[in-house]
């Protein structure tokens, strides 16, 4: 049923590819861009991604010296990280380029 089980993550079968894309859209929202997978479509005039100087086609590759490979994992590894600086590893043009910003703040659900 729709609205079940929200929140409780990656259990089983339920919900994979909505999922994917919904934590894809959260990442986006966090950093500053619209994302597809974990590459930049677009880049917000505010925000991370925009003071980082992320790149429209960048793909994150890191976070904070862990390696990621699904958008998930990219929200995980922000929501956990501590500090005042967010430090990402991307894939532009087929180079390795780390980017440093100030870390999204992080945001309270009702």
């Amino acid at each position: 049923q729709p609205g079940k089980g929200g929140g409780r993550g990656g259990r089983g079968g339920r919900g994979r590819g909505g999922r994917r894309g919904q934590a894809g859209a959260i990442i986006g929202g966090m950093l500053g861009g619209e994302m597809t997978g974990l590459q930049f479509t677009t880049i917000n005039e505010t925000g991370f991604a925009k003071t980082a100087k992320l790149q429209v086609g960048d793909t994150i590759t890191e976070v904070n010296g862990t390696k990621v490979t699904t958008a998930v994992e990219v929200n995980r590894a922000i929501r956990e990280s501590t500090g005042t600086t967010l430090t990402l590893k991307v894939s532009r043009n087929g180079q390795d380029v780390t980017v440093t910003g100030p870390r999204p703040g992080r945001r309270r659900r009702g």
